[in-house]
């Protein structure tokens, strides 16, 4: 699990699956519209659930993707702090 370092209101901003080399992110469609979709895949989840990407981790490039995808989680959920 990766969490914010700040006040915890939220769950983790992204869980690393090392069995199938798998990131889940707490990022919505809505979220990654300006990213190329070969780097991320969409999960079929119920409306409202904030945990819709998955980046596969194949090889170095998406390694550093996804580094890319969890800062961006990371600075939603701290804006959403600084809302409240």
């Amino acid at each position: 699990m990766i969490r914010d370092d700040g006040v915890r209101r939220y769950g983790a901003v992204a869980y690393v699956k090392p069995a199938n080399g798998g990131l889940t992110l707490r990022l919505t469609k809505e979220d990654v519209a300006d990213v190329d979709p070969v780097h991320v895949k969409l999960r079929d989840v119920r409306p409202g659930h904030q945990y819709v990407v998955n980046c596969p981790l194949r090889d170095a490039e998406t390694v550093r993707f996804a580094v890319d995808l969890t800062i961006r989680a990371l600075r939603k959920v701290r804006r959403a702090d600084d809302e409240a």
